[in-house]
């Protein structure tokens, strides 16, 4: 058993977790060494030789308690001409690296003991050292060489599983060279004597292991050497570490040590030699010159352009200051850039003539390291070229007083198109560098339509001006789209000489335009489809209420199916009103179980008709019946909308196929409807195809496409939480894709039947104003509510019911009021309520506004909002619930 507390692995109540090295011990299965039954004193220690615990061998070897080794270090054991192997082995360890030493100790009592120290790296999941597992042996006592040596094979073994080396012995009388074990990327057996493994070895590496070999053994010093051996994988690297040991009996001492496989640490020392030559190479290729210069001034590094540019050999630029080799920057911007990026560390660029070199020089100083990296040009040539511009700017300032123009950008061209003069607003505005314009195309300056720029051209040499408006690419990529006007300029013969021309960028005002006109077509279509939505639901109602009312009292005749297809005519027609509205005011969707058979069925119902004969109609539904949850009316204005599309796409004989299928996946919760709409009409070319989902754009001609369509589409399949996209070659039909996500439990084996709805409350004598302007609301809700035992009054206005209300004719239980009306609106009718302080419960109505369009008095005070058209159950829930709810608060008051 092992002897050791149990916080070690799982931590103390106060700290609950263990030290990192103990995790480590046990993973590795290692902590065994610290049982009371090893022979051997085991100590383990964190990466800076720290003494973290002890097994009780160790404490009995060396006198002290198990108290007074945690704390110190593995230094503090040994005698001080050791310390240093010790310290040598620790930084081993940490790097990863098993090794064994031999150590003189120093016990409790002052007594030395000779000690064989072993160090076995412990590693965390990262292969991080983050301490050592250390064996230490006594060759004082009576196990001597020979037994220390049969362990040291079983050690060194185990230090290889670990650290991922094998240890050797080789003994010198004879040559033989025992292993511990193979190195899994050296194939085959390892040499069996000295001469095997010199074979493998080049010549020059044989004759540095044999002088290494010598000197370990006169010395008595540890030997660390690296070899490349020849093997049938290829060259491998070897790092040996040994120490020499006196065998009883023997000649010359053995040599026992542990060999590494270093192939890739050397390979990567080597590439990266080779990317600093490369770097070197490059860096010297430059034609702008680089220096790097140290905390005192002094020259560590300088390219050959920068050789050239001082005129300073290179030895003697390397180890002087800046200041020695380059003494004419003395008290420039220069000393002052320089030394302002060393204090503030921070990046300075510098630009400045040097009259004793008679030079324009420009310099990017880079801190780094407490130094600076030094970016040196000439630009003494492109000075020249500036000094240039700038006096053909001051000539052509006499024509016409061009610069008097501010921000305009002014351009002078001859009629070949070439650039005379551009003011500095052209510069900016096209994104031009001033050295390198003049003379130049400004059509190989500026993407710009070639057919616009000669009709410009030739309008101003025909006309002598023209003017308008271009879509541009500056040389710095933007699109612009600039307003200018073009003057023709005449030379003293009365010939054409020059175009001057003046330029405005109007990007943002033509933005600002059409974000104008798009924003009034949709104001004007909102107004528009809200007053339809209001009168067509005021029509509906009556429709579908009448209905219900019918089909409560013909249950069970064949006239019943009629009333019950006008009644889903009804609904049907208030959805579609109520996705007008819904582009306007955002898509808003109405939740329900959709079973996708059932909806294709519809959908084909409803298009077919509207092909064209020539066109066949395919749809191929799931073999499993299938269901997700979404809006059913939206869904088919999506798919009616696409048929459609395809349907106009199709210029001869052809088909619309539909397909669906349902995509499961693994995770239930990303279980996917899709439906394929295709048709094998003329195809959608890559920038129709970038374009479908902008809102106003067709390519359908003028009068026959609103271009709503399909922005419409990709709204309503956003609010389902779905996508749509299109796919086509352009050239033969097109696919659009509909994704709907579905639940795990979208397959179904058998559909189920609808929940039958709960029984109509009814009434019980209470009295209802029922207010609205259209008479045939009053009169079917009227007649909803007699049938089901309420008294009813009606009024066709809020001025109206509340004549009735105050003259005492009517004492209503409950007012259900329409919102808006001519002659008082229902808004009005509950403000004069809630000022004579009454309780009468109020349920508002409306074909166009919801709830959230009341000021909070009116939404507070109303008992309810109904949304036009009204169905029956919905009426009689919403009047019970108000009479009930005000029933229970006189109750309670």
């Amino acid at each position: 058993m092992i002897s050791v507390a149990y916080e070690k692995w799982v931590g103390t109540p106060g700290d609950r977790a263990p030290h990192p090295v103990f995790r480590a011990l046990r993973e590795s299965r290692l902590d065994s060494f610290l049982a009371d039954s090893q022979d051997d004193g085991v100590l383990i220690v964190d990466r800076d030789g720290s003494i973290i615990d002890c097994n009780r061998a160790l404490t009995h070897r060396t006198g002290h308690s198990r108290h007074e080794v945690i704390g110190r270090t593995m230094v503090e054991i040994v005698v001080p001409s050791h310390q240093r192997r010790i310290r040598a082995a620790l930084a081993d360890s940490a790097s990863g690296d098993g090794v064994r030493v031999r150590a003189t100790g120093i016990k409790a009592s002052g007594d030395t003991c000779e000690l064989a120290i072993t160090f076995v790296p412990l590693f965390d999941h990262n292969s991080h050292a983050l301490g050592s597992l250390v064996i230490t042996q006594n060759l004082s006592e009576a196990a001597d060489v020979l037994r220390d040596r049969e362990r040291q094979g079983a050690l060194l073994a185990l230090a290889g599983r670990v650290a991922g080396f094998v240890g050797f012995s080789l003994d010198r009388d004879s040559g033989d060279l025992v292993w511990s074990g193979a190195l899994p990327a050296v194939p085959g057996a390892l040499p069996s004597t000295l001469d095997q493994f010199m074979a493998a070895l080049s010549t020059t590496d044989g004759a540095r292991l044999a002088r290494a070999l010598e000197k370990s053994e006169r010395e008595s010093r540890l030997l660390d050497i690296t070899l490349s051996v020849s093997t049938s994988a290829g060259e491998r690297h070897l790092r040996l570490v040994g120490e020499p040991a006196i065998v009883p009996g023997s000649m010359r001492p053995a040599l026992s040590g542990a060999a590494h496989d270093v192939t890739d640490a050397v390979v990567e020392q080597q590439q990266r030699r080779e990317v600093e030559q490369l770097l070197s190479t490059t860096v010297n290729a430059m034609t702008d010159g680089l220096g790097i210069i140290d905390a005192d001034w002094r020259f560590t590094f300088v390219n050959d352009r920068m050789v050239q540019m001082i005129g300073v050999d290179r030895d003697a630029v390397i180890g002087s200051t800046l200041w020695a080799v380059v003494p004419e920057l003395g008290g420039t911007e220069f000393e002052i850039g320089f030394r302002s990026a060393v204090e503030t560390a921070s990046t300075v660029h510098v630009r400045d003539r040097i009259d004793a070199r008679d030079a324009w020089l420009e310099a990017i100083a880079y801190p780094s390291g407490g130094g600076l990296a030094v970016h040196l040009r000439d630009i003494t040539d492109s000075e020249v070229a500036a000094l240039r511009y700038r006096h053909a700017q001051e000539q052509l300032a006499t024509l016409g007083g061009l610069l008097d123009i501010s921000r305009d950008a002014i351009v002078v061209r001859d009629p070949q198109h070439r650039i005379r003069y551009a003011n500095a607003g052209a510069l900016d505005l096209y994104g031009w560098q001033a050295d390198s314009i003049i003379g130049s195309d400004s059509r190989d300056l500026l993407t710009i339509d070639p057919d616009l720029a000669e009709h410009a051209m030739a309008t101003v040499l025909a006309e002598e001006h023209w003017s308008g408006r271009f879509e541009v690419r500056t040389g710095d990529g933007r699109d612009i789209v600039v307003s200018s006007r073009w003057q023709l300029m005449r030379d003293d013969r009365g010939e054409p000489e020059a175009v001057l021309s003046v330029s405005a960028d109007v990007t943002d005002e033509v933005s600002r335009e059409e974000s104008l006109r798009r924003t009034e077509r949709l104001e004007s279509l909102g107004t528009f489809a809200g007053g339809i939505a209001h009168d067509l639901n005021n029509v509906l109602t009556p429709i579908l209420m009448a209905s219900q009312l019918l089909g409560s009292s013909l249950e069970g005749t064949p006239d019943r199916d009629v009333v019950a297809m006008i009644e889903t005519a009804a609904r049907r027609g208030a959805d579609m009103v109520r996705q007008v509205l819904a582009f306007t005011r955002g898509v808003e969707s109405r939740i329900e179980s959709i079973e996708l058979a059932a909806l294709l069925d519809e959908l084909q119902a409803m298009v077919r008709e509207s092909l064209r004969p020539s066109i066949e109609l395919v749809v191929e539904s799931p073999s499993q019946p299938v269901t997700f949850s979404g809006d059913a009316t939206q869904l088919l204005q999506v798919l009616a909308n696409l048929v459609s599309n395809a349907n106009d796409a199709i210029e001869g004989p052809g088909a619309v196929t539909i397909k669906s299928r349902l995509e499961i996946d693994d995770d239930a919760s990303d279980n996917c409807v899709v439906i394929d709409v295709i048709d094998d009409g003329h195809g959608i070319s890559p920038e129709v195809i970038a374009r479908l989902w902008e809102p106003f754009f067709t390519t359908k001609p003028v009068g026959e496409g609103t271009g709503l369509g399909l922005p419409m589409a990709a709204a309503i399949m956003r609010s389902h939480g779905g996508s749509i996209s299109a796919h086509s070659d352009g050239e033969s039909g097109s696919c659009f894709t509909l994704r709907l996500p579905a639940a795990a439990s979208a397959v179904v084996s058998t559909p189920t039947g609808e929940v039958p709805s709960s029984p109509m409350p009814r009434g019980h004598g209470e009295l209802v104003l029922v207010v609205d302007d259209e008479q045939a609301i009053r009169s079917v809700v009227r007649q909803v509510l007699a049938a089901h035992g309420y008294e009813v009054f009606v009024a066709s206005s809020g001025r109206e019911a509340r004549l009735l209300i105050d003259s005492g004719r009517v004492m209503p239980d409950l007012v259900l009021s329409d919102v808006t009306m001519p002659h008082g609106d229902g808004i009005e009718l509950v403000e004069q309520l809630i000022d004579d302080e009454s309780t009468v419960p109020i349920i508002l109505m409306s074909g166009l506004e919801d709830r959230a369009t009341v000021s909070q008095p009116v939404g507070r005070r109303a008992r309810g909002f109904l949304v036009k058209p009204l169905s029956t159950p919905t009426l009689l829930h919403a009047v019970h619930d108000a009479l009930t709810h005000h029933s229970r608060e006189r109750a309670m008051s």
